[in-house]
């Protein structure tokens, strides 16, 4: 392991970079790194039925793959996490595995989640805050315009103060 120049290897799950021997996902001093800590939560969460977000991972069928029980696999596959992200599956309704994995912010998260409502018009398919944002509106502004107005008009519709879904308007 001496002289690695950087690269990244693995020996039955320890890992090293830049000489540094790291076993497990361990820094030096012994405490987890971000990255194993990500892959281990992964992990529970799709497994162990007593951990709090089973239901929405393991619960639903959502599986890690075989190739990832092994950390140095995960981290060759994904690299190291970088920071202010976590690792977030591009189809909610798919697995863990190399194809389906990215790091994302919070934001990217929030976006991809099976809750986010996602609108379709002329062409192009965001969720309601990105909508919300490219029109100058509040959310609660658009959601009022979809939830009682024809879709083109919705987001057709320029924003007035005061008028109908207007920012500062009466939702309406």
């Amino acid at each position: 392991m001496e002289g690695s120049g950087g690269q990244v290897g693995g020996d039955q799950g320890g890992i090293w970079r830049e000489g540094i021997v790291r076993t497990h996902g361990c820094r030096p001093q012994g405490k987890a790194s971000k990255t194993y800590v990500a892959w281990r939560e992964m992990r529970a969460r799709c497994r162990n039925p007593q951990h709090q977000s089973y239901r929405n991972y393991g619960g639903r069928g959502i599986t890690v793959c075989p190739e990832w029980e092994d950390f140095s696999v995960f981290l060759t596959d994904m690299g190291e996490a970088p920071l202010g992200m976590s690792i977030d599956r591009r189809n909610n309704n798919a697995g863990y595995c190399k194809a389906n994995c990215r790091w994302a912010t919070p934001t990217q998260q929030n976006q991809n989640s099976r809750w986010t409502r996602l609108i379709t018009y002329k062409g192009a398919t965001l969720c309601l805050s990105v909508w919300a944002r490219r029109l100058g509106l509040d959310v609660s502004s658009l959601v009022y315009r979809l939830d009682n107005w024809p879709l083109a008009r919705a987001l057709g519709s320029p924003v007035t103060c005061g008028g109908p879904g207007a920012i500062g308007g009466r939702h309406g």
